[in-house]
């Protein structure tokens, strides 16, 4: 379950992290975001991919509860630690991520008056 001893919190991380995942998969959010929280707080460093990932999906959970602000503090941080592993691709998906939570607030605003 943990694999190796001498990197147990990783290997828990990421053991939260792909439940989260599948959690995903079944569309159960609360249950996804459980497990992403946990993941979050069991990284031994936030500079790595699957923090940032995990960072991600926990901004796409709130996004789902329609949770704009919320979900747009988890898109910043993870496109922080993004440009931190200098990964081009992972900011533009970060980037992606704030714009759809950005239409999604514009469009609440916009039907509402």
């Amino acid at each position: 379950y943990y694999g190796t001893p001498y990197r147990k919190n990783y290997h828990a991380a990421m053991a939260w992290y792909t439940l989260g995942c599948c959690y995903t998969d079944m569309h159960r959010t609360e249950d996804a975001f459980a497990a992403y929280l946990h993941a979050k707080r069991c990284f031994p460093s936030p500079v790595n991919r699957y923090y940032a990932l995990c960072l991600q999906n926990i901004g796409l959970c709130y996004l789902d509860r329609s949770l704009y602000s919320d979900a747009l503090r988890h898109f910043d941080a993870c496109r922080s630690v993004a440009v931190a592993l200098q990964d081009s691709s992972f900011i533009a998906t970060c980037d992606y991520s704030k714009a759809n939570c950005y239409l999604y607030l514009h469009l609440v605003f916009s039907f509402h008056y």
